[in-house]
């Protein structure tokens, strides 16, 4: 199986329904309670120093430099309960991709994240991040590269797509430093 990590969604064709107000109210409970909301204003902010035409970016769990003319998607820094998440992703100027993810509670899960990104046409080998033993899957033919590694109870996923045999890219996947001090707070 082929899991793309990536945040798009296709368009929704669903219709709009009314919810009763008491209904409403469970689920925004419940989405509360099991997480799916989040209170953004208890997340550290995410620092980002450039020097010499690179950005350095501090998240929680790990930090990471890409070319200053690299653009931020995406940024996530949330540190709060078991599964914690620290997400974030670039443009390049030749319109490619790049994805760092990191999910708390995932203990013992990194070989079940490698089988999932593998696919017929990809190739794995081992490699490291930061001096941590890693997985890389390259699909050429897909254009997509991912490296998966873990420590304590954590995993980080970085993907790129669109932008194989950039050497800017193999520069910010050896530039990935890992925070192992890393603690999801409870909520």
């Amino acid at each position: 199986m082929h899991a793309k990590v990536s945040n798009t969604r296709p368009p929704s064709r669903a219709v709009p329904m009314k919810i009763p107000s008491s209904a409403a109210l469970l689920l925004s409970m419940s989405l509360v309670q099991f997480g799916g909301c989040h209170d953004h204003s208890q997340d550290p902010p995410i620092r980002a120093t450039t020097v010499s035409g690179k950005t350095t970016y501090e998240l929680a769990s790990f930090s990471v430099t890409v070319p200053e003319t690299w653009v931020t998607v995406t940024k996530i820094n949330r540190t709060r309960g078991p599964l914690s998440e620290q997400r974030i992703e670039f443009e390049t100027p030749d319109r490619g991709h790049f994805t760092l993810r990191s999910y708390g509670g995932q203990r013992g899960s990194l070989n079940k994240w490698a089988a999932e990104m593998k696919s017929p046409t990809s190739t794995v080998k081992g490699t490291t991040i930061d001096a941590l033993p890693a997985t890389e899957v390259v699909d050429r033919q897909a254009g997509s590269r991912i490296v998966i590694v873990g420590w304590d109870d954590r995993v980080l996923v970085l993907h790129a797509h669109g932008i194989e045999g950039n050497s800017a890219l193999d520069s910010a996947v050896r530039s990935v430093r890992i925070h192992r001090e890393t603690k999801a707070v409870p909520q």
